[in-house]
């Protein structure tokens, strides 16, 4: 969390580090992550340019790394936000690596600009997965991407479910260590669970008739 040593730490950090911050200017945003608390990530400003900074712990660099190979990649064919730098010093403590990239705003997909390519890819569509729409959106996806995509998507969406299932709980043991955000964090996680253990069953005892 950001406490106000651990907030100086970053700053004077972010004032050296050639960012292109107007550094009488620079603001520090802690990022919640309500999928676990492996990573630390910030929002740095100074009101006009943005970034995103995420820190890892040693044990999860090499998973970090993997990305910084094949950013290149990735920027270039999902569209997804620039590299801009990676740090190889303890900002955080206990946090010996990260990655700085450009930060930009998001908003959901309301199923209307790039439905196309989206649906051509698949797994954006769990939100939809158990709703009246469902069958809907998978003749689209059928339609667009053909069968073998469909049956892909099945079993993501079951690996999914267990992954909420399970995953989950290690959040909400995890939230103990961190006030600013236990309370919400274990309500989520709590909710997140028991909803993904009754689809699951559900589904299980649906699959034993099939």
């Amino acid at each position: 969390m950001t406490d106000q040593r651990l907030e100086r730490s970053l700053e004077e950090w972010a004032q050296k580090a050639g960012l292109g911050l107007d550094s009488e200017n620079i603001t520090i945003q802690y990022i919640w992550n309500p999928g676990g608390f492996v990573n630390q990530s910030y929002q740095i400003s100074d009101g006009e340019k943005c970034l995103h900074v995420k820190f890892v712990k040693k044990d999860h660099i090499a998973r970090l790394k993997q990305w910084a190979h094949i950013h290149e990649y990735l920027t270039e064919n999902y569209h997804v936000p620039k590299l801009l730098m990676e740090i190889h010093e303890e900002v955080i403590p206990g946090h010996p690596y990260g990655l700085v990239f450009e930060f930009f705003e998001g908003d959901t997909w309301k199923g209307q600009a790039w439905q196309g390519e989206i649906l051509a890819n698949a797994s954006l569509l769990w939100p939809w997965v158990y709703s009246k729409d469902w069958p809907i959106w998978e003749e689209k996806v059928r339609d667009l991407a053909g069968k073998q995509v469909v049956e892909r998507m099945r079993l993501y969406f079951k690996a999914k479910l267990l992954d909420d299932v399970i995953d989950v709980l290690a959040d909400y043991v995890e939230a103990e260590n961190y006030p600013e955000v236990k309370e919400r964090t274990q309500q989520r996680a709590k909710a997140t669970h028991l909803r993904a253990l009754e689809l699951y069953m559900a589904r299980d005892e649906m699959s034993l008739y099939e």
